[in-house]
């Protein structure tokens, strides 16, 4: 019977086929197998499988799915050994499908050899004959059970008894600090009590998540009251959680390693006994490494001055916020090392030799310049601003509250 409601050519799907492998496998399995019965030259005497399909004809040729579905399908069957599919690396994005080729030997089959739509038939039906009553049904079953619930529950699903949460839940789990063996210990109780529970949610990785942090804090709190009974001995080694945190902050295993002896020795000399010593310990580590850190780039042992020593542009900037004449600074160096050089002596920060050098110089300087205005010029008295800017600035050379 023709009708203009059904354009096309209806699809007949075999309903043990989709019973056994679920409905949409069954569909999937059926269109790959009139594909592949079409791409086939009539021609040729070759037998093939295979059909390559680009993105763009997988959504023609399954308009009622989008592209997750399709591809959630296709490794489903994938799983079941009905097809297997390859990407290309093109542009295109083409999949290479092919499907079981599960032909009999008998002369039946001999003489339909190499006819696609007869081999996905036979492939098919021995398909569902030999797992009839075989534990791969069963798990089939299951899985159909489960995408059933999936649609009866908006989109919820119940826990599978053999749940385990992917490595992103696990990536994420980690970045809370929780280790592979702790998340191992969580899993059998987490499934067995949402399998006794019975509800149904979007996401049981997030369940998990959630779940695994909230424990893992309090086995935490529970190790600490634990350690405050811990004694302070000799042989006291920190915890594979504090190894573990300062790994984490990227201190150097040798320099955690060095530092257990001077804590030991620090806690003994004081007479402590008891106490949270893992928390105090990276306490401890961190602000020496902080320490550490920062002394790299600073030598703070005593030189004699060398013959070309030059300021730092460091140097110059605190000038120019003294209002110090930077050429003047300049013409006195070769004045500082030769006097410096002469003395033989060693010092931390020629810097800041110089820096006081200078000071005490510009003071000078300045002073000369007052006592030139009132000799030079009798009976001139300056402006009550600029003796004032005159002092101010003297007072703040003679300041040394900056160096103590």
């Amino acid at each position: 019977m023709n009708s203009t409601l059904i354009p096309e050519r209806p699809m007949l799907i075999s309903a043990t086929l989709a019973s056994t492998i679920g409905l949409d496998e069954a569909v999937m399995l059926h269109v790959l197998g009139e594909l592949v019965n079409q791409a086939r030259p009539l021609s040729s005497a070759e037998i093939s499988l295979c059909v390559t399909l680009s993105q763009e004809q997988l959504k023609s040729a399954f308009p009622f799915w989008e592209s997750a579905d399709i591809s959630r399908i296709q490794k489903n069957l994938n799983a079941l050994g009905l097809i297997t599919f390859e990407y290309k690396k093109n542009e295109s994005g083409e999949v290479i499908f092919t499907l079981a080729d599960d032909r009999s030997s008998n002369a039946n089959s001999e003489s339909k050899k190499g006819r696609p739509e007869h081999d996905l038939q036979e492939s098919q039906k021995k398909f569902v004959s030999k797992n009839q009553d075989d534990k791969t049904l069963r798990a089939v079953n299951r899985e159909a059970a489960r995408a059933s619930n999936f649609l009866a529950n908006g989109g919820k699903t119940l826990i599978p008894a053999d749940w385990r949460p992917d490595s992103s839940w696990i990536a994420q789990c980690k970045q809370h600090n929780i280790s592979d063996d702790f998340i191992e210990q969580l899993l059998p109780n987490f499934v067995s009590y949402w399998l006794d529970r019975g509800q149904t949610h979007f996401s049981w990785g997030n369940v998990f998540l959630k779940y695994a942090i909230r424990e893992w804090r309090a086995h935490q709190n529970r190790h600490g009251i634990a350690e405050h009974g811990a004694d302070m001995s000799s042989d006291w080694c920190p915890s594979e959680d504090a190894m573990s945190i300062l790994l984490n902050a990227d201190i150097n295993i040798r320099f955690i390693e060095d530092a257990v002896p001077e804590f030991i020795l620090f806690w003994q000399e004081r007479g402590a006994q008891k106490g949270a010593w893992n928390s105090k310990f990276i306490e401890h580590v961190r602000r020496q490494w902080a320490r550490y850190s920062a002394s790299l780039g600073f030598d703070d042992t005593p030189r004699p001055i060398s013959k070309n020593w030059q300021p730092s542009a460091d140097f110059y900037e605190i000038l120019e916020m003294a209002e110090i004449d930077s050429v003047f600074a300049k013409s006195k160096i070769a004045e500082f090392v030769l006097y410096w050089r002469d003395s033989q002596q060693a010092k931390a920060s020629w810097n800041t030799v110089f820096l006081q050098f200078i000071k005490a110089a510009w003071s000078k300087r300045l002073r000369d310049c007052e006592d030139g205005v009132s000799s030079y010029a009798p009976g001139f008295q300056g402006s009550g601003t600029n003796q004032q800017n005159i002092e101010s600035r003297l007072q703040s050379l003679a300041d040394r509250s900056w160096a103590d």
